[in-house]
């Protein structure tokens, strides 16, 4: 089917471009209820997504269209005719020109661990082990529910311009939900992680940390009004850097949402006082949740630092808007990577202040970067360093101005796409509460 899919692309006047992207995934998925095993399933997926590009006769000089079409392999498709017709869409939104990038050198990059790849069902069984041993370890805490999942997926890129690439890299998804407390009041704690590695999964201190949030829940109380210093850790701290990149990317600029250029000060006019930001995408880590070799255009992948010492270094930008901005081509981001900052982990949880470990979804605003986010659970921690959980209200603020005045870890953490400060404390937050 693939073979008579580029034979038809290649014998189609009309198609001034193409590119072709094929997923095939195998994924093992097993199910626990309790500490029963409700099922196990394995689940093979695969599938071709074509970009067609057409140019419009009446609007050559405006540029050209694109339009996407999916074929599943082994299903009967008349793919002369769907191409037609998406040949047909693309010409009724012409946008500006740009080139689809041609062939390159890729790295090579350890995304396939052995262990997932060739023994996914006695990995999954030792985790379930794991899992057992580690919950009946903890007092007032039961397993509800949990998943395990794992694939092994190929990537392959394909275009006209001579692109030609694959990839072969394996992920696991954990969920997990425990519950604390007797039966007349209990909490339950919600957890789910990915991982590219086994070794990158302990099941013991995950459980041991979500154990304690479990029961601490259950004794929280709503904080008090107030504007006191924050300490940020957990997985809202990944989400505390998405507005800088988005500062930074070439669509947002070339849309005019920014006018950043090399050499801007990140935070702008505002003075700062605490640690200096560094901040780069890198997709050679291996096994980072975001690593490949190459983006979906098929432009191979570097590390670039964005911003170095609170300034701009380079501009992020596909290859679609590096034509539009005449910039160099970068890709698409990747796994981002923050430099340390200067004390450590105790250190920024000197009291009084308040510790957020987990909000209930947490999200600033790429283009202001201001943010309310609802406190799951918190610890208020007093002068002696006394810590107190809280639950409820909210914390708000704007990043840019919290960071130009923040203290970042020593120590590190790797979130998914994440590779940098384990926590970040900043001076001036609203808390919002009783």
């Amino acid at each position: 089917m693939l073979d008579e899919i580029i034979r038809t692309l290649q014998a189609n006047a009309r198609v001034d471009d193409w590119q072709l992207r094929r997923k095939h995934m195998v994924e093992h998925q097993l199910y626990l209820i309790g500490t029963q095993v409700e099922s196990q399933r394995r689940a093979e997926t695969d599938s071709i997504n074509i970009d067609v590009f057409a140019t419009s006769p009446a609007d050559q000089a405006q540029g050209r269209g694109a339009s996407t079409l999916q074929f599943t392999p082994g299903v009967s498709d008349d793919i002369a005719d769907r191409i037609e017709r998406a040949l047909d869409n693309a010409t009724l939104a012409i946008t500006p020109r740009y080139e689809l990038p041609g062939p390159a050198e890729y790295q090579k990059i350890e995304l396939r661990d052995p262990e997932l790849a060739e023994r996914p069902w006695e990995t999954m069984e030792r985790w379930r082990t794991e899992l057992y041993d580690a919950v009946r370890r903890e007092n007032d805490v039961r397993l509800s529910a949990a998943e395990f999942f794992v694939g092994l997926e190929t990537n392959s890129i394909l275009n006209s311009r001579g692109v030609k690439g694959d990839y072969t890299a394996t992920r696991a998804f954990i969920e997990i939900v425990l519950l604390a407390g007797n039966r007349q009041e209990e909490n339950e704690n919600y957890f789910s992680t990915t991982v590219r590695a086994t070794s990158h999964l302990n099941l013991a201190s995950i459980i041991k940390e979500r154990a304690t949030y479990a029961r601490d829940m259950l004794k929280a109380q709503t904080p008090q009004s107030r504007t006191c210093p924050v300490i940020i850790s957990g997985r809202a701290v990944a989400s505390l850097f998405d507005p800088f990149v988005f500062r930074v990317d070439g669509q947002a600029i070339y849309r005019k949402f920014f006018q950043t250029a090399i050499g801007d000060h990140i935070f702008g006019d505002r003075p700062v006082s605490g640690d200096p930001l560094d901040l780069a995408l890198d997709p050679t880590i291996p096994y980072g949740g975001a690593s490949a070799p190459f983006d979906d255009e098929g432009l191979p992948l570097r590390r670039i630092q964005l911003i170095k010492q609170g300034r701009v270094e380079s501009l992020m930008a596909s290859k679609r808007y590096a034509d539009y901005l005449g910039i160099p081509a970068t890709g698409a981001a990747t796994n981002t990577v923050v430099g340390t900052g200067s004390l450590t982990f105790e250190q920024l949880l000197r009291g009084p202040a308040c510790h957020i470990v987990e909000f209930a979804d947490f999200h600033a605003d790429p283009m202001s970067g201001d943010f309310v986010s609802e406190i799951r659970l918190g610890y208020e921690i007093d002068a002696r360093g006394n810590a107190t959980p809280i639950k409820g209200g909210a914390v708000s603020g704007n990043v840019f101005s919290a960071f130009a005045n923040c203290r970042m870890s020593q120590e590190t953490t790797r979130l998914r796409r994440y590779y940098g400060p384990k926590a970040v404390r900043f001076e001036e937050l609203a808390i919002g509460g009783a």
